[in-house]
Parts: C-alpha cells; sequence; structure tokens
C-alpha cells in the first residue's frame, strides 16, 4: 500500500482499499495512523457499488414491493414461479416468499446478473418457464420501486459495474485480501482499468506459490484440483448455533492425545462461546490470539482465535465434556425482549445461559443478590420459609 510513497507525509485519499470485514479496514487503518499515513478510503465490495447518497430501496421496502407484486387473487399471471401449494392469502405468507426473492436477487448479482438475464433461461432450460416469469415479475417490481423514486440497490450495482462512475481524485483501488471475489467485482475492477484507474489485488499465499494465482488472486484450477487437501465426510460437523459448534470443539481437543496443538475458532460468536465453555472447566483460562512463527501478533487475528495457552494444559484435555439439554418455558415478551438485548451484545441466548451456568458453578451461588422488597424498597426481613414460598409463588406463576 506504501509502495512507491516517499516523503515525512503520505496521503492516501487517492486511494480506494476494498476489504474483507469492517473489522479489517479498522486495523488497516489504525498500522496507517502509527506512521503518521492520511487513510485512504475503505469499502465492503458489494458496498463499492452503490453511490453514496442514491436513492436505493432498503431490504424492508424491496420485501414490500416484492409482496405487492404477489397478488393471490392474480397468482396464476406467475403461476410457474410460485406453486399454488405455497400460500399467498396472509401478509406473512407473501413477506416469506419475498424475503426468498430479494435472496435469489442478492445471489444473482453477486455474478452480474438479475432475474431478467437472458441467458439464465437459456442455460437452465429445465427451469426456463419459472425464470421467465421471474424475470416478467423483476420489471414490474423495478417498475413499482421507481413509481416511488427507488431503485433496486442490484440493478444499480449492476450498472455501476460496467459503467462505473469514478471520482476525480480516485487514482489506485486495491484490493486487500477478498477471497473469491466475486464476478460482478472482477467486472467492476477491469471497467475502472480501462478508465486508467490503477488497480492491485492482494492475495493470501504460501510461500513461492504465489504463481499459481490469476490477476484477481483466484488458484489456477488445475494446480488447484492437484493440491486438493483431503477432507471427509467425517471431518465435516453442522450445528445449530455457535454454543453447540464450541462444545463440539473443546469435545475433540479433549479426545485427543497429541501433543503441540492449539484450538481454533473463526467465528467471533464461537469465541465467546469457548471462552464460556473453558471458564467453566479451567478456571482462570482465557483465550488469546494466535501468534505467527516470529512471535508477533499474526494479521489474521482477526479471523482466528486460539485457545493456545488451554492447549498445553494436558490435564484439561483428558476431561471428557459432555453436554446436557435445559429446557425452560418463559413469557414470550420476555424471551424476545432479551433476545434483542443480546443480541446486540453479540451473544446468543444458549450462550448467555452458559455463561449464568457458569457463575452460578464459579460462586456457589446466583451471580446476583436476589431479595424481595416493599413499596418504598425497604428490604423485608421475611423467614427464610416466607422467602422460599415467595420465590416459589414467582417461578409458578
Amino acid at each position: 500500500m506504501l509502495r512507491g510513497q516517499e516523503g515525512n507525509l503520505i496521503d492516501l485519499g487517492d486511494t480506494l482499499v476494498l476489504i474483507p470485514t469492517a473489522g479489517a479496514g479498522r486495523a488497516i487503518r489504525r498500522e496507517l495512523s502509527k506512521k503518521g499515513v492520511l487513510s485512504p478510503q475503505f469499502r465492503l465490495p458489494m458496498d463499492v457499488l452503490l453511490l453514496r447518497n442514491f436513492p436505493v430501496a432498503s431490504r424492508l421496502e424491496r420485501e414490500v414491493a416484492w409482496s405487492m407484486m404477489l397478488n393471490p387473487d392474480d397468482r396464476q399471471r406467475f403461476a410457474s414461479l410460485v406453486p399454488k401449494i405455497v400460500p399467498l392469502h396472509l401478509p406473512d405468507d407473501r413477506f416469506g416468499v419475498s424475503e426468498r426473492l430479494c435472496r435469489v436477487c442478492d445471489q444473482l448479482a453477486e455474478a452480474g446478473l438479475d432475474p431478467s438475464s437472458p441467458n439464465l433461461a437459456t442455460k437452465l432450460e429445465e427451469d426456463a418457464r419459472r425464470w421467465e416469469a421471474f424475470g416478467t415479475l423483476y420489471a414490474e417490481y423495478l417498475a413499482l420501486l421507481s413509481k416511488h423514486g427507488l431503485r433496486d440497490p442490484n440493478d444499480a450495482r449492476i450498472e455501476q459495474a460496467t459503467n462505473p462512475s469514478v471520482p476525480s481524485e480516485l487514482k489506485r483501488v486495491i484490493v486487500a485480501c477478498i477471497p473469491d471475489l466475486a464476478p460482478i467485482l472482477e467486472t467492476y475492477l477491469q471497467s475502472l482499468e480501462n478508465k486508467g484507474i490503477d488497480v492491485a489485488v492482494l492475495a493470501w499465499s504460501p510461500a513461492d506459490e504465489g504463481k499459481h494465482l490469476d490477476a484477481m488472486g483466484r488458484p489456477d484450477p488445475t494446480w488447484w484440483r492437484s493440491h486438493m487437501p483431503e477432507l471427509t465426510d467425517e471431518m465435516i460437523v453442522v450445528e445449530n448455533d455457535p454454543a453447540s459448534e464450541a462444545g463440539v470443539l473443546i469435545d475433540c481437543a479433549a479426545a485427543s492425545t497429541s501433543d503441540g496443538y492449539a484450538l481454533f475458532s473463526a467465528a467471533p460468536e464461537s469465541t465467546v462461546a469457548m471462552g464460556a465453555e473453558i471458564a467453566a472447566i479451567a478456571p482462570g483460562s482465557r483465550p488469546q490470539c494466535l501468534t505467527n512463527r516470529t512471535g508477533q501478533p499474526s494479521c489474521t487475528r482477526r479471523l482466528v482465535t486460539a485457545v493456545d495457552n488451554v492447549a498445553r494444559k494436558r490435564h484439561f484435555w483428558a476431561m471428557a465434556v459432555k453436554e446436557a439439554v435445559v429446557r425452560a418455558r418463559v413469557d414470550e415478551k420476555l424471551k424476545h425482549d432479551s433476545e434483542a438485548i443480546l443480541h446486540r451484545l453479540g451473544i446468543s441466548q444458549t450462550e448467555a445461559i452458559r455463561m449464568f451456568f457458569s457463575q452460578v458453578v464459579l460462586r456457589k451461588g446466583l451471580p446476583f443478590a436476589v431479595s424481595l422488597q416493599s413499596e418504598d424498597n425497604d428490604d423485608l426481613l421475611l423467614p427464610r420459609a416466607k422467602r422460599q414460598a415467595a420465590i416459589d409463588a414467582i417461578y409458578e406463576s
């Protein structure tokens, strides 16, 4: 990023950096600030294709527009797209179908396509009628958005990819290690090069293997097929939530007898759940970031967390970790309200319950004070039996 830049004050204001995650942008900006470099622009791949202050429809507005297209009294018009067995009479039914249609459009957009793209019906002959109906309905959907002064974001992305609007100050674009670059992004980058913008693509590669990557950082298919990692069905385990995933990871570690390995979690949610598991089983242990061979923090720390300090505690791995299912009936509003708060904290309800139980074990009691108070907030010094009866009444109500 700093190659060819000289002087005491380096200004990268003419550079656009495409990043895989928002966290990656913050990490790069932080490192550049240490060197006194004026930061470049950072954008996520699909976001860069949307012009700022452009009137595109939100996800809710898109779903509303699609639901208006799905008139149950006129479903013969799109019968080949939505079978009669699919209910459309209730608003919830139509919104459910609308949500799926939006997802399909989002996936098509990554390839630079939309439901009306002519080659879809040609390549997918067995579903040609469905794609034709989808394309017709999509044109009406776009017209409805336009009537309300809005534009579908994917439609805007496809136009920007083929004919980008380039700010006058933009001189260089850097793709910062984005795996599996979407075809629409490749089209966008080629269009920028045609307009004289310098494009550089950075990609992770093992030592001396960079020659097997193409200009967009993708491995050569022939070379890749001859270097496929061994992967059997037994190596793939699917779990419902991060907490269950964390339990499986720790079970695998507990069953291993090898030395010198670490336990990894690529998802932040699973890292939180693993921390709760480890706190319950090995108090005092805490996850640490992966370090590279030089002992310095690895640049992939945002993606991989290693519980390396626990991996060295052989007595921990010798313990068998068994899971049990806990079910409880709670008020529906209480469930939704607590779920919303926990979502903002980045943890699931399952993880919160695990943390609660861990704290109960560590504190040998409830991790908060439980008391009965009068209307003027004075403690009621009730006998133990009455206090217990009051608590039981709460749980039985």
